[in-house]
């Protein structure tokens, strides 16, 4: 039966994450020692637990920082400051079969003129897909389009005062805006998730959403985190949401990236927190959230955020053991550009319908953006560990057989 299915390695298919001769052959010698050193360099405890305050700090001061990371630690994982920069990447990485979805990645403006910014360049960056086969989807973070005290005053029930009224109105024809304009570019739009105490506030917009637009294919993808003890319970309830309104729920599946802000809070109120008490206990969540999305495709539509090999391996497992056509329209992979490449190219050689996500934006706020990240995703030391290790062994595979 499908839910007795057990995770187990399919050794043939692990393989295409260790041909490095394969993973690498477009990339030179030194651009794999430029990724290496870059790699040691940002993915080491010191540099990741650096306080992003900190970081600011030192953008706004004179220190020349601009010429250091700029061409390093920015290129790495960002393709540059502006939209055409990131297409620039989406067509390169359709040359290799591989899907892209591009994101201005700034944040942490709460006024409404940056939120009217962001709706713009949101709105920009959906007139490309035409232009561009390989820009499938368009991703937006629901506090880049209103401030995240209004969503927690919605949340908790709170009666808005006229004004917030006002810019709470402000915030669903936002919402509403960018998902009108994918469905009829026929682009999938993703909705980041956000903190357990704001999030159920944007699930009612996200939902609202679908009911109108995903009447025939997933346009519009929820974000279900599987860090939060509650992740099985929530996808249970997209499958009741989906039946019961006859629409397609899209998912997209991830770990979580709030772990010490959500830990914190709960310690700060005296309260149990809503995150896993374990990585394994997370990683068997995430497991098991893969395996229910699984079979119920017949009604949710899975993008899977993962650098995880084993969360990827299982994923393609059921895919094989089910006898599901690698192309299914209702399975997507993701990975961060500048990360997991061997993952990445690999589902694509093999004919998996993979995605990568391509940050850009001016150097001074992405950068703290990164860090961010890092520093959210327990996954990143260990991860980064095994890039470094594989890129490692093919240069050491070249020097040996002089290629």
């Amino acid at each position: 039966m499908r839910n007795q299915i057990i995770f187990e390695f399919n050794n043939q298919l692990v393989a295409i994450f260790n041909n490095t001769q394969e993973i690498f052959k477009d990339k030179s010698n030194w651009q794999l020692r430029k990724e290496y050193w870059l790699s040691k360099f940002l993915f080491n405890k010191r540099i990741i637990n650096i306080d992003v305050h900190l970081i600011d700090k030192l953008f706004q001061s004179k220190i020349p920082l601009h010429w250091l990371i700029g061409p390093s630690i920015y290129k790495k994982f960002c393709s540059g400051g502006s939209i055409e920069s990131a297409l620039q990447i989406v067509d390169q990485n359709w040359s290799q079969k591989i899907y892209s979805y591009i994101g201005y990645a700034i944040e942490g403006h709460q006024d409404e003129d940056s939120f009217d910014l962001n709706l713009k360049q949101i709105l920009n960056e959906i007139d490309h897909i035409d232009l561009h086969h390989g820009l499938k989807f368009i991703v937006f973070k629901p506090t880049s389009l209103g401030r995240s005290k209004l969503f927690e005053l919605v949340q908790i029930g709170k009666q808005l005062t006229d004004d917030q009224l006002i810019e709470w109105s402000r915030i669903k024809q936002r919402f509403n805006q960018i998902s009108e304009k994918c469905f009829n570019k026929k682009a999938y739009l993703l909705i980041d998730a956000e903190e357990t105490w704001i999030q159920k506030s944007i699930d009612h917009l996200t939902f609202d959403l679908m009911k109108k637009h995903n009447t025939k294919e997933p346009i519009v993808y929820t974000t279900v985190q599987m860090y939060r003890k509650d992740g099985l319970k929530k996808l249970n309830e997209l499958k009741h949401l989906a039946q019961s309104n006859d629409v397609i729920v899209g998912v997209k599946l991830v770990r979580g990236a709030y772990i010490e802000k959500e830990n914190q809070r709960a310690l700060t109120q005296g309260v149990e927190s809503p995150i896993c008490d374990s990585k394994k206990q997370t990683d068997e969540n995430f497991h098991q959230g893969i395996k229910f999305m699984m079979n119920n495709l017949d009604c949710l539509s899975l993008f899977l955020g993962t650098h995880d090999e084993k969360s990827t391996q299982l994923c393609m497992d059921l895919i094989s053991q089910y006898h599901i056509d690698k192309q299914h329209p209702r399975i997507w992979f993701s990975q961060l550009y500048g990360m997991s490449h061997h993952i990445t190219y690999g589902l694509a050689t093999q004919g998996f319908k993979t995605v990568q996500y391509i940050p850009y934006g001016p150097l001074k706020e992405i950068i703290p953006y990164l860090l961010r990240r890092a520093q959210e995703n327990s996954s990143v030391l260990s991860q980064a560990s095994r890039d470094i290790n594989l890129i490692k062994q093919e240069l050491k595979r070249r020097k040996r057989t002089k290629w």
